[in-house]
């Protein structure tokens, strides 16, 4: 049984790869054709743009890939009776098929990892190079250990969150420094509100200076106004996207916006949960596929036929992905609900599927 398990198996690795192969040479080709004029005019715009399409659509044509795979595999090992050979043998035909569930899972196990690794960290790269006519040395508000930071001139700002609704900065602190680089003043409020042309409002403001006759001299204000030559839509545009934030980090500011109750959480968590599920979804097409490729073709059904009801049910198993995944953005239930649970029931539908090929 080992030795047609592991047949099995390396035919499913084998067509996966090619099919993988195909699309990948597909894709990259009609992106080319696309963006030809840009690669003339701004070839470094065009291939950012190119990599960047195609470090989004590994998620889903692994998968896909791996679909075409097993319909192409299955089928073939029925059309030249290797399946009936199985059963001839009185070896259980699920568990000669389980190994392509385990390398299934493997895969989905790795693209996981590789895409969290690898995936993200690149198309974090590609998204915060500055390819355009903007200044690279230029100071830029940065999130870093979940707080903003922006330094310019002679201070250094300091903020726990942002608002982007309310182009408003909490829990604000800001470090003037003198010619040597000292700390001379800090200014402490609850949140700082943009105004306009880079000008600043800062509300329930304490300052302490520091040197001077006392060595802290402590005042308050209601409002405190400067101008920090940073608009809101400077931080808007510092906000990483959530493709670009691996999942502890996804994690920690999901915690983060939830606690405060941000309109942004909802979008974070969809983005977390959906992370984290979707390359469970190699399994879970696996288990919808095999039976199509072996139960079509025992009936006498083409090659064409199985592959094409094998995408009919892949593209049925995404529209309800996508609903899922619109669901939980609405903020109507918990993100984890509508994804996780469209994810078992439709697992649970499959091994059912599964456990009805004939011994």
């Amino acid at each position: 049984m080992r030795i047609v398990s592991r047949y099995l198996a390396l035919e499913f690795i084998q067509a996966s790869i090619v099919i993988f192969l195909a699309l990948t040479v597909m894709l990259l080709a009609a992106d080319l054709l696309l963006h030809i004029d840009d690669l003339t005019a701004k070839p470094a715009n065009a291939l950012r743009t190119m990599a960047l399409n195609f470090l989004d659509g590994l998620p889903v044509a692994i998968p896909m890939a791996c679909v075409v795979g097993a319909a192409w595999s299955m089928s073939r090992a029925v059309r030249f009776r290797e399946i009936t050979a199985i059963r001839c043998g009185g070896i259980p035909l699920q568990y000669s098929l389980l190994p392509i569930l385990a390398v299934g899972l493997l895969i989905a196990a790795g693209l996981a990892f590789f895409e969290d690794r690898v995936l993200v960290p690149i198309r974090g790269a590609l998204l915060q190079a500055d390819l355009g006519d903007q200044d690279v040395n230029a100071p830029r508000p940065r999130l870093l250990n979940d707080r903003w930071w922006y330094a310019k001139g002679s201070f250094v700002l300091s903020a726990e969150e942002f608002n982007g609704d309310a182009s408003v900065l909490t829990d604000v602190s800001v470090f003037r420094l003198d010619d040597n680089r000292k700390i001379v003043e800090r200014i402490i409020a609850d949140e700082a509100a943009f105004l306009e042309e880079n000008a600043w409002e800062f509300r329930n403001a304490r300052t302490i200076q520091f040197g001077g006759p006392e060595r802290f001299a402590r005042s308050t204000a209601p409002t405190l106004q400067m101008n920090l030559g940073l608009s809101d839509q400077d931080l808007a545009r510092a906000v990483p996207p959530s493709e670009a934030m691996t999942l502890r980090t996804l994690r920690r500011r999901v915690r983060k916006l939830e606690k405060i109750h941000d309109p942004a959480a909802p979008l974070l968590a969809s983005a977390y949960h959906a992370r984290l599920a979707q390359p469970l979804s190699i399994l879970i097409l696996l288990l919808l596929v095999i039976p199509i490729a072996i139960g079509d073709v025992e009936r006498g059904d083409s090659l064409s036929r199985a592959l094409l009801q094998s995408i009919a049910v892949s593209a049925g198993f995404w529209g309800v992905w996508v609903f899922a995944i619109l669901t939980s953005r609405s903020g109507i239930l918990p993100a984890a609900i509508p994804i996780w649970g469209a994810c078992t029931a439709v697992s649970l539908f499959g091994y059912w599927r599964f456990r009805t090929i004939n011994e």
